[in-house]
C-alpha cells in the first residue's frame, strides 16, 4: 500500500507491511500443456479459493502459512533462500516510485486544475491510498502488475483485518492535520478569499 500525499512535489509513503497471495499449485513454467492451469499461474484469491488446496489464513500469528500471507513472512523468507531482503525492498520501492512519476505530470495537471493554490504545506488539500500489485520473479526482481486505485479493503480473513486495519489507522494519523496547521491552513484560506474578493 502507497499513500500518496502530494504530486508536486512527489511525496509518497509506502506501507512497510501487505498482503502476499500464492499460487494454489506450484508453479511450473508456462508450456503450452500447462497453461490453462490457473490454479498455477494464477494468484487471485477469487480464483484460488475454489481450489482444493486452498488454505485460509488465521490472522498475523499464522502469517507464514496459508494461500494468503503477510509481508513480513516474505522478508523472512526471501533471507532464508539467499536474497538480500533490503535490497530487494529497495527494489519494490524503486518501481513504485518510478511509477508514480511516468503518471506525475498528469496527475498534477489534473490537481492543479481543480485546486488552484498549493495548500499541502499545512495538512493536504487530497491524498491518494494506492494499492500496488508486485511479482517477484525467481532473482527477486519485482514486477508491477497493476496499480489499484481503489484497493479492496474487503476483510474476508483475519489477516485482512489486521494489515487493512493498520493501513487505514496510519494513513489517517499522516493526513490528518495538527491542531497548528488548520489554525494555518484556515488563515491561508480566509487570505485566499480576501484576495479572490479583491480581485
Amino acid at each position: 500500500y502507497v499513500l500518496v500525499t502530494s504530486m508536486t512535489p512527489l511525496r509518497c509513503f509506502l506501507f512497510p507491511e501487505g498482503l502476499a497471495r500464492f499460487a494454489s499449485e506450484a508453479y511450473e513454467k508456462v508450456t503450452t500443456s500447462n497453461l490453462e492451469k490457473k490454479f498455477m499461474h494464477l494468484t487471485n484469491y477469487s480464483v484460488n479459493q475454489h481450489h482444493e488446496a486452498y488454505e485460509a489464513n488465521t490472522g498475523m500469528e499464522s502469517a507464514d502459512v496459508g494461500s494468503k500471507r503477510s509481508l513480513h513472512f516474505v522478508r523472512e523468507w526471501l533471507a532464508q533462500q539467499g536474497f538480500d531482503a533490503a535490497a530487494v525492498w529497495l527494489e519494490i520501492e524503486k518501481v513504485v516510485v518510478k511509477t508514480l512519476l511516468a503518471v506525475q505530470p498528469h496527475v498534477a495537471h489534473t490537481y492543479r486544475s481543480c485546486l488552484r493554490e498549493n495548500r499541502d504545506c499545512v495538512g493536504f488539500s487530497c491524498f491518494d491510498l494506492l494499492g500496488f500489485d508486485i511479482l517477484l520473479d525467481d532473482k527477486g526482481k519485482p514486477w508491477i502488475i497493476e496499480v489499484n486505485e481503489m484497493p479492496s479493503f474487503d476483510t474476508a480473513a483475519p489477516i485482512d483485518h489486521a494489515v487493512k486495519s493498520a493501513v487505514v489507522a496510519e494513513t489517517l494519523a499522516m493526513i490528518c492535520p495538527t491542531l497548528e496547521e488548520a489554525r494555518l491552513l484556515s488563515a491561508l484560506s480566509s487570505s485566499t478569499q480576501q484576495k479572490d474578493q479583491e480581485g
